[in-house]
């Protein structure tokens, strides 16, 4: 979670300065974009491994991962604790940020921001 506010605020407190360069501003957004999808992508193990190191450190319990998790009565197929963090959350979680980061900056309206910057 740390990284994906870390991302999304650096985003948001470029734009919001009131001297800024279009340009930069696209790249920005493009490179961010692009980062979300390397941290969905590739992510998640590091994640899984920073939050193992915080819980050994702070002598917390580890929650198995391979243990199943509760779900409803209608669900047939147990579903691991690992694939409802990795799938439920983790996922979601970027994925809902992609999907505004798409809405507000779609390709053609990035593009032409770039075109009238010229």
């Amino acid at each position: 979670m740390k990284k994906v506010l870390g991302l999304t605020n650096m985003l948001s407190h470029f734009l919001q300065q009131k001297d800024q360069n279009i340009l930069e501003a696209v790249s920005l957004i493009k490179s961010t974009k692009e980062k979300f999808q390397d941290l969905r992508e590739s992510g998640w193990e590091e994640l899984l491994e920073d939050v193992s190191k915080f819980c050994v450190k702070n002598k917390i319990d580890i929650l198995n991962m391979e243990d199943t998790t509760h779900r409803s009565r209608r669900v047939r197929h147990p579903v691991t604790n690992y694939h409802h963090f990795r799938a439920d959350i983790f996922y979601q979680v970027i994925d809902q940020v992609n999907l505004e980061m798409e809405n507000r900056f779609s390709e053609s309206n990035t593009d032409l921001l770039a075109c009238l910057a010229c």
